[in-house]
């Protein structure tokens, strides 16, 4: 039976044809060879050449997809292997440009600019043929790049210079036009859902994008994202890790130092050598510039540290020049705490000794007069056993002896000067009058005596002091000082034998006035000194009383009749204000002054 051509049996010569364009198209030959293998066929050849040609551009397609996927996977890898944002940016958009074949690739990086906007900046390129690109800022609201950033999807435009369809830009049309850019295509950079810039592939003539293109881009902005948010965070954690080791460092030299210090503290060292060492660390003197009370600070040069103890500035250590090393800062800084430690040791040991000395001092001046001689108390009190000595009670200002009180610097070096109870005492080697010319510059009151030797007469000298001191304020006349022999005829106020004269003294001139004020009730006395001290004038002896002067002269009028009126008379007025203002102070002086041994 033969068969007819038209069945189904394949034909020899057809099997033939079609492993011979198979053989062609796997050696990938050029089109020219695959259309002249068609034309040899016949009129069959050339539908079977145009099928060929057909699954060659399919074959090419997914060959060149294929390369482009392999070229993709490469790119990612090598991307997340770069650890510097400085390198691989760069790296970027040179991949981008080469596997999209375009004339210029560019990212940018969203940022916040120096107003707090947010905004994106142009950061590389690749391709551009000027560098005004670089460092162009765009706000989220115009352009292609706000597009993409506000929607995190990918965009494209067939000619960028020509396209209305978004918001225009005007730095944006400026560097395009510059890079005579047209067709543009760009990708959002996403991590993990948030948008961090966008990476552009441009042409200088328009262009079409295809999808595979539009597709393949965004999966290298995909990859280039990722690659950029580690980037960032491993250099974050670099950063971080190289202030760690920083701060370790400064830890360990901190610890180091403490160590140093605090075995100078454990020999017995003080600031001096506290000081010594610190020189020796910074390689340059450092010294303790102590904060006076009172006092502004001093300018202190630009390498200093506080010394501060309970919130209270006790100085500063100063660098005798003005730059330091890190090290150096840290000893520095180190060193002022136990600096303060050594310091506020030093005040209370210096302050234990002090009141030592004062005590010392205070059990010396008030010693019965008849006590032995203790040489060395009065070494131990800052005293010469040997020299002689003035004494001077100073009234008010025993809480006024520490902080150096601007009274005691005209003191000489020798003095010592302690609280005793609300008064100060003061004992000075030399002259009375000279101390007591010293206090008087001062503006203080005090009673002065001396000189007296330092082994025998402190006490009688203190009694004295004290008892001029009192007289002092009977008279109240505002700030004065003397001695004994300052007081004149009211040295009768310092001795019992005195008072008693003067008491009978104005028993026998003021007895008859005395008796009258007793009986009536009226100040006669009081009236009298006040009368005399007003320059016997009635008005103003009215006003110091704050009585009318009509009383002044009634008043006046029972002392005439009592002491006759020539008691007005100079002389005999002179004799009974005297009376007057010495009897005035015997209240006083009575209870204070202690009684003759």
């Amino acid at each position: 039976m033969t068969q007819h051509p038209g069945q189904s049996m394949e034909d020899p010569t057809t099997k033939g044809a079609g492993a011979r364009w198979l053989e062609l198209l796997l050696r990938g030959v050029p089109v020219e060879e695959l259309l002249r293998h068609g034309q040899e066929l016949g009129s069959e050849g050339a539908r079977q050449a145009g099928q060929a040609l057909q699954v060659k551009a399919l074959l090419q397609e997914r060959s060149r997809r294929a390369g482009e996927l392999a070229a993709l996977n490469d790119i990612a890898g090598h991307l997340l292997g770069m650890r510097s944002p400085t390198e691989l940016l760069p790296e970027i958009v040179t991949r981008a440009r080469h596997l999209l074949r375009v004339d210029l690739a560019y990212l940018a990086l969203a940022r916040t600019d120096d107003r707090g906007r947010d905004c994106l900046r142009i950061e590389v390129t690749d391709g551009a043929l000027t560098p005004e690109l670089v460092g162009v800022e765009l706000d989220l609201e115009s352009g292609v790049m706000g597009w993409i950033m506000r929607n995190a999807r990918p965009r494209w435009s067939h000619d960028y210079q020509a396209d209305t369809t978004f918001v225009r830009a005007p730095e944006a049309d400026a560097a395009a036009s510059a890079e005579h850019m047209h067709g543009t295509l760009g990708a959002p950079l996403t991590v993990r859902g948030r948008v961090i810039g966008a990476l552009f592939a441009a042409d200088r003539l328009p262009r079409d994008f295809s999808e595979e293109e539009v597709t393949l881009l965004s999966a290298l902005a995909a990859h280039a994202g990722i690659a950029v948010d580690n980037a960032r965070r491993l250099a974050q954690l670099e950063a971080t890790l190289e202030e760690l080791d920083h701060r370790s460092e400064r830890l360990a030299h901190a610890l180091h130092w403490d160590d140093r210090l605090r075995e100078v503290v454990l020999r017995g060292g003080g600031i001096t050598e506290l000081l010594a060492e610190v020189s020796s660390a910074v390689g340059s003197p450092v010294r303790f510039v102590r904060h006076r009370v009172g006092e502004p600070d001093p300018e202190l040069p630009p390498v200093s540290s506080p010394v501060v103890a309970a919130q209270r500035v006790l100085g500063w250590l100063v660098l005798g020049r003005e730059e330091v090393s890190e090290a150096g800062r840290i000893a520095l800084d180190r060193a002022a705490p136990t600096v303060a430690l050594a310091a506020v040791a030093h005040e209370a040991a210096t302050e234990a000794t002090g009141r030592a000395r004062d005590l010392r001092l205070i059990e010396l001046v008030t010693a019965p007069p008849d006590a032995e001689p203790r040489t060395r108390e009065l070494r131990l009190a800052g005293l010469d056993p040997t020299g002689e000595y003035s004494v001077a009670v100073v009234a008010g200002r025993g809480a006024a002896v520490t902080g150096h009180p601007a009274w005691v610097e005209g003191l000489p070096t020798e003095a010592v000067v302690v609280r005793h109870h609300r008064d100060a005492l003061v004992v000075s080697p030399g002259d009375p009058e000279k101390l007591a010319a010293t206090l008087r510059a001062a503006g203080v009151t005090a009673g002065v005596a001396g000189p007296v030797p330092a082994e025998r007469g402190l006490p009688a000298a203190h009694t004295e002091a004290s008892e001029v001191l009192l007289a002092l304020k009977v008279l109240d006349d505002g700030p004065m000082v003397a001695t004994r022999r300052h007081l004149g005829i009211h040295r009768l106020l310092l001795t019992e034998l005195g008072r008693d004269g003067l008491r009978a003294e104005v028993e026998r001139e003021l007895g008859p006035v005395q008796v009258e004020e007793q009986q009536r009730g009226v100040p006669l006395l009081a009236t009298m000194q006040a009368y005399l001290d007003a320059g016997r004038s009635p008005s103003r002896a009215a006003a110091a009383l704050s009585v009318h002067v009509n009383t002044v002269y009634q008043r006046l009028a029972v002392v005439d009749r009592l002491l006759g009126p020539e008691w007005r008379q100079p002389g005999r007025s002179l004799d009974l204000h005297v009376l007057l203002r010495l009897e005035s102070g015997l209240p006083t002086l009575r209870p204070a002054l202690p009684t003759p041994r």
